[in-house]
């Protein structure tokens, strides 16, 4: 009911006003039963203006976590609104990334070569921190004890040399017959005449079994256990293993000459070593292997080059020789079977007496040491070896007609290439000194050992300090005498520190060591747009059924652990391979 009959009142007058008041509220109370809807209170009303674009923003990191809805749905723009401190990410930021935060947090100006020295101990840093985490995540595994451990890889190593002071008997007899003497490693014309197809019937098995895949959790020691067994059995050889395949391996059984190779594979096909059944393949010897083999960048055929590889396989060859505490030095022997091949070509020049030395050497470290010098990898077996590159790694020839501005961009990577190839040699020929190891990521022994005293004395007053290893809480008037009493009393404890030290460090000194698998950084555009179109607004409740993913770490109603606010690599990249790192990653894997 509406009241409109004001004529005998005025709204200027106590008693209109009342009587319009009245009205007006019995107008609204009808509009409202109408459209059933709850009145806005007077304190919402006043704020019902549209926020300014940057409230918008507030509001939206004040309703979904961290960033804005924008960032939330494209991840590769956070670092342009929000750059964070690269020290906390779980990937190596590149440099210009890396520039752009220290130029905007940095309290003073600094210059560009000061962000390139900060940018150098960051990389270091991040080196470091990957290299603790990867020991600690396979330590207690197999396959690492028997690589790396002080104690528990004796007897693969053991094994190991064993086998090359064979292998070098074989070379050194092949040597003197000459076998070596045409070798040579410069890239040759692909041949287009294919060989010769044979049956079923003719072809012949090589005399080892392949496993074709070995858990990280089983002992190299068990399978041996199971092969030894069989007659015929020479050795076990055991991959590398493949991060992409869960820490897996591949292995091969051989044995000697004219074993029953089918015999060999009925007996062992089908084992149980603990959980495990070994699964086994036969090898064809005709079987073609379709794999191409690696080429070192041109910069090898140089005469500067050429140089520096002699010089350096020298060092490698003596180094490795010394492992065997063998009287006999193969590498004269194979510097004065080159220098007899040289004086027959007496019109020779520079560049093929250079080649002819360094290539021969090459041989005989792939085939005695089992080390491929253009790869810097050592393995443990020519099967492995094989299997990380297959022979021959060669040269690569120089491109006359090759245009200049490709030229300019592949230089860089092959000084890089170069340069890595050079520090793995160097790992391997010189023990580096503390300086270089703890640029290396490794643990300085006394540093270790000076550290757990620390943390194992306590001082209640001036002249009272506690023995704190294990139980013991024994007393001493000054620090000298308990640390001379844990190094004495509890020399285990100091002798476990040393063996986890030198045990972590065989580990960092690896030229080879696989590193752990790590997510790389988004690809963010230096430069943002002025003007970003942003997404419709929906609400929280609307984004499962709109099929949004959102990722646990952008939610702020759960706690969340210190790295979950740091932006992901969308891509979920799971396994990282060094691309400058000739034998690592290589993707042709074969069973031989």
């Amino acid at each position: 009911m509406v009241y409109n009959d004001w004529s005998d009142d005025d709204t200027t007058t106590t008693k209109g006003r009342d009587k319009f008041r009245h009205e007006r509220s019995h107008d609204d109370y009808d509009r409202r039963k109408r459209s059933r809807r709850s009145p806005t209170p007077p304190e919402e009303r006043r704020h019902k203006r549209r926020p300014s674009p940057r409230r918008r923003d507030e509001m939206e990191q004040d309703h979904y976590g961290n960033f804005p809805m924008m960032e939330m749905m494209n991840p590769q723009l956070a670092w342009a609104r929000f750059p964070m401190d690269p020290n906390q990410l779980d990937y190596l930021v590149p440099y210009k990334q890396f520039y752009e935060y220290t130029k905007r947090t940095s309290n003073r100006r600094i210059d560009d070569e000061d962000v390139q020295k900060r940018y150098s101990h960051y990389k270091e840093k991040f080196a470091a921190r990957q290299l603790s985490q990867f020991f600690s995540a396979n330590k207690d595994k197999q396959w690492f004890l028997e690589k790396y451990h002080p104690t528990h890889s004796r007897a693969r190593y053991e094994e190991m040399i064993q086998r090359r002071k064979k292998y070098m008997q074989e070379f050194l007899a092949a040597l003197e017959q000459g076998e070596f003497d045409d070798v040579c490693f410069d890239k040759k014309p692909e041949s287009s005449t294919a060989g010769e197809q044979t049956t079923e019937e003719e072809e012949e098995y090589e005399s080892r079994l392949v496993i074709k895949t070995v858990p990280p959790t089983i002992a190299r020691e068990k399978i041996l256990e199971m092969c030894s067994k069989v007659e015929g059995f020479d050795y076990l050889a055991l991959s590398e293993p493949q991060p992409s395949r869960k820490f897996h391996r591949i292995g091969w059984i051989c044995f000697q000459q004219g074993t029953d190779i089918k015999k060999a594979f009925d007996q062992l096909d089908n084992q149980k070593v603990d959980d495990f059944v070994v699964h086994l393949a036969l090898n064809r010897k005709s079987a073609t292997q379709n794999r191409t083999p690696r080429t070192a960048p041109e910069i090898t055929q140089s005469a500067d080059r050429l140089k520096k590889d002699l010089d350096q396989i020298k060092e490698l060859a003596t180094a490795l020789e010394a492992m065997l505490s063998e009287e006999e030095n193969g590498m004269k022997l194979v510097e004065q079977r080159a220098d007899k091949v040289i004086a027959e070509h007496s019109d020779a020049d520079e560049i093929y007496k250079l080649k002819k030395k360094l290539d021969m050497l090459i041989t005989y470290l792939r085939r005695v040491h089992m080390y491929c010098y253009y790869c810097g990898v050592e393995c443990d077996s020519l099967e492995e070896l094989n299997r990380k590159c297959c022979e021959p790694h060669c040269r690569a020839s120089p491109e006359a007609s090759s245009p200049s501005d490709s030229k300019s961009k592949n230089e860089k990577g092959v000084i890089q290439w170069a340069k890595n190839l050079d520090q793995k040699i160097s790992l391997k020929i010189h023990t580096p000194d503390e300086r270089e190891l703890k640029k290396l990521g490794g643990r300085v022994l006394q540093s270790e050992i000076d550290d757990f005293l620390r943390e194992h004395v306590l001082q209640e007053h001036e002249s009272k300090f506690k023995c704190q290893v294990g139980e013991c809480s024994k007393a001493f008037k000054g620090l000298p005498f308990v640390e001379k009493h844990i190094m004495t009393k509890h020399a285990d404890e100091i002798e476990r520190k040393k063996t986890e030290v030198e045990y972590f460090n065989n580990y960092v000194c690896d030229p080879n060591h696989l590193l752990p698998t790590q997510s790389q950084q988004p690809v963010v555009p230096i430069s943002q747009p002025a003007f970003i179109m942003r997404p419709p607004a929906i609400s929280w409740e609307q984004i499962p059924r709109l099929g949004i993913d959102m990722q646990p770490s952008w939610n702020s109603r759960r706690p969340m652990r210190q790295d979950e606010n740091l932006p992901r690599d969308p891509r979920q990249v799971k396994s990282y391979v060094d691309l400058d790192a000739p034998a690592e990653g290589d993707s042709n894997i074969s069973f031989y």
